[in-house]
């Protein structure tokens, strides 16, 4: 197929070749199984590391190995309604701890606890350059 251009940067009209390429198809490497979280994910999730807690997302919630809480309000204001908890008096929120499994980090593989206050990491794959 013939396709003219015109190029603004040197003012000339330049001829393209157009060809039909090959398509590949990629197969996807990587996470393909759907992490499962045994937590309401919307709440505010939390980790303790030596004695401070930390909000963290709950991806990585989910891979600590320590102690975690997780907070979330006694109710949620209606469609529009955000005013009625300023009205109404001051918002309640609930914490509780949680003593879930601990998961290898993006896997759904459970581990044993052993409460070392960190995220405990997937097998690492060397990256070949």
């Amino acid at each position: 197929m013939d396709f003219r251009l015109f190029s603004l940067f040197s003012g000339r009209v330049s001829t393209c070749l157009f060809s039909k390429r090959r398509r590949r198809i990629v197969e996807k490497t990587g996470m393909t199984v759907r992490l499962e979280y045994d937590f309401i994910t919307h709440s505010v999730c939390e980790v303790r590391i030596k004695g401070t807690w930390y909000r963290t997302t709950p991806r990585e919630f989910r891979s600590f190995d320590g102690e975690r809480k997780l907070t979330l309000p006694h109710r949620q204001p209606r469609q529009g309604k955000l005013s009625e908890f300023m009205v109404g008096g001051p918002l309640i929120m609930i914490t509780t701890m949680y003593n879930g499994p601990v998961y290898r980090y993006c896997t759904n593989e459970i581990i044993p606890r052993q409460n070392t206050e960190t995220i405990i990491r997937g097998i690492q794959s060397k990256r070949t350059v």
